[in-house]
C-alpha cells in the first residue's frame, strides 16, 4: 500500500513524486518512457515576467513557477545534484517590420503586469538597440525592435528531471518502468492501479501522463481533453563560439534560440497539430526550424547540426494547464496540458499537487486550471 502513485515520469510527474517523497509520502512512480514525451524535447526557456498570453491566471502561475526554479535548484544542489538551471537573461525580438505591432502589444502587456515590481527602462528591463543585441548574441541579424529582460533563464529539462529522480530515489521513491493496464474505480474512489497481473493500491493517485493523459481519464469515465501537438527542435554547435553567456532569444512570432554551455544553441520549434502520436523528426520540420532560425540569426549558417528532437506537447482546448482534483473521484488528481510551457511550469505544478495532497491550501492558485471548467 502506497501513500501515492504517480502515473508519468516526465518533468511534471517526476516533480510531483519528488515533492511527495520530500513530504514523507511512500510513493510509487509508473513511467513507461513513451518515445516523444515533451520533457525530452523541451528547449528549457524560463521567464516568468515575459510569460505572454491573455490569461492573467497563467501569467501569475508562470511568475510563481519561475521564482520556484531558484528554490528547487538550490535544494538539488544541496543534495549534490546539478539542476541544469542558469540565469542568462532574454532578448524578445521583432526581426521584421511586420512584427513591430505585435511586439508593441506584447511589450505593453508585460509593462502593465510588472507595474510596482520592475520599472521599465531599468538596467534589467529595457529596450536596447539591435547593435547591442548583436553584442549579446553575435549571430543575430537585423532587428526592428529588441527588449532586454535580465530576469530570465534556461534549464536542461532532462538534467533537472534526472536530478529530482536521484534525490527522490534516495528518499524512498519506487519506480516501475511498466505500462499501466488498468485503473480501478469503485464509486468515488480510485482503488487500484493495474500493471499486467499486479494491482497496486494507494491513498492518492496522480495522473501526469502528458499527451497520453486522456487515455487514463477514459478508464475512469472522466474526460481529460488533452491532445498531442508535435514540436521539433534542433541542437546546433556554432563554430568557434562560446555560448554559455548568451541570452535566450524569443521571437514574438513564437520562434526561439536557447544557448547552453558547451557551444550549443537549441532552435525551434514547430507546432504541429495533425501529427497524432508520431514523434518522428521530419524533413519538413527540420527545414522550417532551420529557416526560421536563420532568418533571426543568419550567423548560425555554419553551425553544425548535432541533434534533432521531437516531442508531443499535451494541449487543452483553451491552451491552459489542467491541474487539480479529478471531479467525482476524491483521491485522484491530474496535472497535464502544460503545452509549450511544460518545462517552465512543470516543477512548480508538481509541488502544487503534492501540496494539495498534503492538505495545504492551494485553491486560489489552482482554481483557474481545474478540470471542471470543461464541464457542459
Amino acid at each position: 500500500m502506497y501513500d501515492a502513485i504517480v502515473i508519468g515520469g516526465g518533468i511534471v510527474g517526476m516533480s510531483t513524486a519528488y515533492h511527495l517523497v520530500r513530504d514523507g509520502a511512500k510513493t510509487l512512480l509508473l513511467d513507461r518512457r513513451d518515445p516523444g514525451r515533451a520533457t525530452d524535447a523541451g528547449a528549457g526557456i524560463l521567464s516568468g515576467d515575459t510569460f505572454a498570453g491573455d490569461s492573467l491566471a497563467r501569467y501569475r502561475l508562470g511568475v510563481e513557477a519561475y521564482a520556484y526554479y531558484g528554490v528547487l535548484a538550490t535544494a538539488l544542489r544541496q543534495a549534490g545534484c546539478d539542476s541544469g538551471y542558469a540565469t542568462c537573461g532574454m532578448l524578445m525580438v521583432a526581426p521584421a517590420p511586420e512584427l513591430v505591432q505585435r511586439f508593441e502589444r506584447v511589450l505593453a502587456r508585460i509593462v502593465d503586469r510588472m507595474k510596482g515590481r520592475v520599472e521599465f527602462g531599468s538596467d534589467e528591463f529595457r529596450e536596447i538597440t539591435p547593435a547591442r543585441a548583436r553584442e549579446l548574441f553575435p549571430p543575430l541579424g537585423e532587428m526592428s525592435r529588441v527588449l532586454f529582460h535580465g530576469n530570465a533563464g534556461r534549464v536542461e529539462a532532462r538534467v533537472i528531471t534526472d536530478a529530482m529522480e536521484k534525490v527522490a530515489i534516495r528518499g524512498g521513491l519506487t519506480i516501475s518502468r511498466h505500462s499501466v493496464t488498468e485503473l480501478i474505480r469503485d464509486g468515488s474512489r480510485l482503488t487500484g492501479v493495474g500493471i499486467g497481473d499486479a494491482i497496486y493500491h494507494a491513498d492518492n493517485v496522480v495522473i501526469a501522463g502528458g499527451a497520453w493523459s486522456r487515455d487514463f481519464g477514459e478508464q475512469l469515465g472522466v474526460e481529460i481533453p488533452v491532445r498531442p501537438q508535435r514540436g521539433q527542435i534542433i541542437h546546433l554547435a556554432p563554430t568557434d563560439q562560446f555560448t554559455a553567456n548568451w541570452p535566450v532569444v524569443s521571437v514574438v512570432s513564437e520562434n526561439y534560440l536557447v544557448p547552453f554551455e558547451g557551444s550549443r544553441v537549441v532552435v525551434g520549434a514547430t507546432h504541429e497539430d495533425d501529427a497524432g502520436f508520431s514523434a518522428r523528426v521530419t524533413v519538413g520540420g527540420v527545414q522550417k526550424v532551420l529557416d526560421d532560425a536563420l532568418r533571426i540569426a543568419p550567423g548560425l549558417i555554419d553551425a553544425e547540426i548535432i541533434e534533432t528532437r521531437a516531442g508531443l506537447r499535451p494541449m487543452a482546448p483553451d491552451g491552459l494547464p489542467v491541474i487539480g482534483d479529478v471531479p467525482g473521484i476524491e483521491n485522484a488528481y491530474v496535472s497535464t496540458a502544460h503545452g509549450a510551457n511544460g518545462i517552465m511550469l512543470g516543477p512548480y505544478s508538481g509541488k502544487l499537487i503534492a501540496d494539495r495532497i498534503a492538505g495545504r491550501d492551494v485553491t486560489c492558485v489552482l482554481d483557474a486550471f481545474h478540470l471542471s471548467r470543461f464541464a457542459g
